[in-house]
């Protein structure tokens, strides 16, 4: 370190540790020294700015005594734009929120970065745990995901205006939907109740709904399913009797509860969760404040040239696969002037096939990024402009045995190191991952989403009668409302689809993002449910190499394809 870095250094530990006590992580004092030794400021002016910079910090609604970095950042973000015009973000006009740079506000959040909140019923409200979380778990962050998902899905629905009692009591008191728990059905046979709980299986094999109070087995045979697909593990609301079952063997009876209407719980808008809960930081960055959300949405519609490009099933081992990305660069290259992507997020599958540990199979996995990020290298223009972003898929490293365990890894440097060297914009980031861009916050998942659900339905509502197409629109409406209203990307036991159990919150869909990208080899579809845009860019191999273009100015999702000539 130079004499003048460790002088900088002494005045950073003096004003915001000595006198505000606030203590820095090792990243957030690399970037002030990233930003105050290049402009070599008088003693003087450089006690001005790191005062200004700690002042600005304690206004903010999620500031702690330990000062990461993306706080930090933002803070100087800010006062950089007040800089320029004399006031906030939210005094910019059109012209100047246009010239905003938006690799400042674009933020890639891995999976296990992100910090763990539960909900807390008893005080209705979310708590962090700040305990490291493992990759093995224990058998009480088993027990301890079920019960955050029920409690977080349930206090939306106890929100819900169909499901909320009335504040004054009066004649519409009773015309609310009353959810009932499972301990208070015993003794109460042949009444009707709302029940709300996860699907489960007893060991006899019988479909039964669990709570935190208990379980009660399910009579499936006159029930009438609502819209969604119905897995075992999906938290519903049933409609239904109790009653007493005499069919056992050996005469005895035992209770049962006959459903007769099946449903997905109600799902809450961002803008409602964010009004309650806008001062959480989900997801690690620093939280920010519904005054600048309305700054940063407006300055996201005045960059309207900006896009994210999203191609999933991206076979670097395949020859047209590789030769339709480079014509699909060229392309994006030679209308730089009137479109920008911003990032270029690339899911896999990266190779055709599973890759195994054997040497060859991994040097020929190797061999490809490598090729790979010599392509990339021969577009200085997006290269100095543009992220890379991977997200591995089923098959990337390491596939096997728990291949289709969430979230999953980043693919391992042994095969990014050459990407990340030649390409200064690569990020290589887990699956699931999440995008934080202005007030936007975008879920990417690579998973094969649709075909699991429908191998695990319980029930899905009757299509027959309609046409392929139909039938199709309503699957693809079905498997967006089903993963939306969940608030989880694998609404499955784990036993079925298997998770790290404390990462669990990793998966959460709540609150609900901005867009969420099932990368899915399913065929293409795009939805917006309850504000949320939704889609799937489809298998860039199987679908004619084409892909998908996310515009958040809008929130419109493009298609885009190589013309026919180019195959």
């Amino acid at each position: 370190m130079t004499d003048g870095a460790a002088a900088v250094r002494q005045a950073i530990l003096k004003v915001f540790t000595r006198k505000h006590s606030l203590s820095l992580t090792p990243d957030a004092l690399s970037f002030l020294l990233s930003i105050l030794v290049p402009l070599n400021p008088s003693p003087t002016d450089l006690s001005h700015m790191l005062e200004t910079l700690a002042t600005a910090y304690l206004k903010q609604d999620d500031c702690a005594s330990i000062v990461d970095a993306h706080a930090l950042e933002r803070v100087y973000r800010s006062l950089e734009v007040t800089e320029h015009t004399g006031e906030g973000l939210d005094a910019l006009d059109d012209e100047e929120a246009a010239d905003v740079d938006p690799r400042h506000y674009l933020h890639v959040v891995d999976a296990f970065d992100m910090p763990r909140w539960h909900y807390s019923a008893e005080k209705k409200m979310f708590e962090r745990d700040d305990t490291p979380p493992s990759i093995a778990g224990s058998a009480k962050s088993r027990s301890l995901l079920w019960r955050d998902r029920y409690n977080i899905i349930k206090q939306t629905v106890l929100r819900n205006e169909h499901f909320s009692p009335p504040a004054v009591g009066g004649r519409d008191r009773g015309e609310y939907m009353k959810i009932t728990s499972t301990k208070n059905l015993l003794g109460r046979q042949g009444q009707r109740f709302m029940l709300f709980g996860m699907l489960s299986q007893t060991q006899d094999g019988r479909y039964a709904l669990e709570d935190p109070d208990g379980r009660v087995p399910l009579d499936l045979s006159d029930m009438m399913p609502g819209e969604g697909i119905f897995t075992e593990g999906s938290l519903v609301l049933v409609d239904g009797t109790y009653d007493f079952d005499d069919s056992l063997t050996g005469g005895e009876s035992s209770p049962i509860f006959r459903v007769l209407g099946l449903g997905h719980p109600p799902s809450e808008k961002r803008t409602v969760s964010r009004s309650i809960y806008g001062h959480i930081d989900f997801l690690g960055i620093g939280g920010t404040s519904l005054k600048d959300e309305a700054a940063y949405t407006r300055i996201e519609s005045a960059l309207d040239h900006i896009g994210f490009v999203v191609i999933s099933d991206l076979w670097l081992d395949h020859a047209a696969t590789i030769d339709s990305f480079r014509r699909m660069l060229e392309g994006y290259e030679a209308a730089w002037d009137t479109f920008r992507p911003l990032m270029f997020i690339l899911c896999g599958n990266f190779s055709s096939k599973p890759v195994g540990v054997s040497p060859t199979a991994v040097r020929e996995y190797q061999d490809n990024f490598h090729a790979f990020a010599d392509l990339l290298a021969s577009f200085p223009t997006l290269l100095a402009a543009c992220t890379f972003l991977f997200v591995p898929g089923p098959h990337d490293p390491w596939s096997g045995s728990t291949s289709s365990t969430l979230p999953r890894p980043p693919i391992p440097d042994h095969f990014a190191a050459r990407v990340k060297q030649r390409v200064p914009g690569a990020r290589f980031a887990s699956n699931p991952c999440r995008l934080k861009y202005f007030s936007q916050e975008i879920v990417i998942c690579r998973d094969d989403l649709m075909s699991r659900l429908l191998r695990n339905a319980v029930r899905v509502r009757e299509l027959a009668g309609q046409g392929a197409e139909e039938e199709g629109g309503d699957l693809k409406r079905y498997l967006v409302q089903s993963v939306m209203d969940q608030g989880h990307l694998s609404p499955l036991p784990v036993t079925t689809r298997p998770i790290l159990w404390e990462f669990d919150h990793a998966l959460r869909l709540y609150p609900m993002p901005t867009a969420v990208i099932l990368a899915d080899r399913y065929e293409r579809y795009e939805l917006t449910y309850e504000g949320s845009h939704v889609f799937n860019p489809g298998s860039f191999v199987s679908d004619n190499f084409s892909w998908t273009v996310y515009r958040p100015a809008s929130g419109e999702v493009e298609v885009s394809e190589l013309a026919p000539e180019y195959w």
